[in-house]
Order: C-alpha cells, then structure tokens, then sequence
C-alpha cells in the first residue's frame, strides 16, 4: 500500500503545481486585462486630444489669414501716416487752406437760420450747382444716347426736362 499512498501525494502535489502555476497565469491575465483598459482609455483621451489640436490648428491658421489681412490694408495707412509725421508743414499754409474751404463748411459769425448765408455757401451744393456740375453732364449725354438710339425717348426728354429745370 505505500506505493499506491506516494503516487496519489505525488499527483496531489503535481495537482497544488499546476494550481500555483494557473492561479499565477490567472493573476497575469487579469494583470494584462487592466493594463489593456488603462490603454485603452489613454488611446481614447490621446484621440480626443488630437482633434481639439487640430481644430485649434484650424482656428490659428484662419486667425493668422485675418491677421495678414488686416496688415495688409493698414500697410499704405501706416505708410502715409510715417509720411505724415515726418512731413513739414507750414502753419499759413494750414490757416489758408481753412480760409478757402470756411465758406462751404460752416456759417458765418452770428449767422441766423431766417437770414440769406450772403457770400458763405451751404454744406452741400444746392440744385443749380448740381446741375451745372460734371455728373448732370453726363446723366444729359446718356439720355440723349439713349433717345438717339430710339430707345427711352420719353425718359431722355423727361431727364432733359428736369435737368434744365
């Protein structure tokens, strides 16, 4: 009988090995399963951070377009504005030129709404001047194009009409 007792402890013991061995595989896979779910959830955070990278790429490329933009059009204002600083000018020159232009741009001394504006003129031209200016000399020309080509006859009559008053 002691033959037959020492081979079922030998299994037993071969039997607790292999247990030690599959629990200690056990604790691995468990081990490898945690690990795939933290890489799992850092791959996921990694994809949502390069999205939000790349539409703040997006942002920064439309806002370095605007930017260029706008340079773009200050550069002649700059320009003319270093010209400005740098520029000489004389002060008669400046109380000349405000001499000329102060009839069209304000009334004179102690002027009254009820009275004429005598040798001042309005802010804006008034209708005579208008047409006698360049433009209404035009508009006349297209209306009698128009009433040469027999189209519009009435309308560059009408024009006329109204153009010479």
């Amino acid at each position: 009988g002691g033959k037959g007792a020492r081979g079922v402890e030998a299994v037993m013991q071969e039997i607790v090995e292999q247990n030690r061995v599959l629990k200690s595989l056990v604790d691995e896979l468990i081990c490898h399963q945690e690990l795939h779910a933290v890489l799992k959830s850092l791959s996921s955070a990694v994809a949502h951070h390069d999205a939000r990278i790349a539409a703040l790429v997006a942002k920064l490329r439309d806002s370095e377009t605007a930017l260029t933009d706008a340079l773009d059009l200050v550069k002649p204002r700059l320009a003319a504005m270093t010209r400005a600083n740098t520029a000489v000018i004389d002060v008669d020159d400046i109380v000349a030129y405000a001499g000329r232009i102060s009839a069209a741009v304000a009334a004179p001394p102690g002027w009254d709404p009820s009275m004429p504006l005598g040798n001042y003129l309005p802010p804006a031209p008034p209708e005579e001047m208008m047409r006698a200016g360049r433009l209404a000399a035009l508009g006349l020309a297209d209306a009698g194009a128009a009433a040469a080509g027999g189209e519009g006859k009435a309308e560059g009559a009408e024009m006329r009409a109204k153009a010479e008053g």
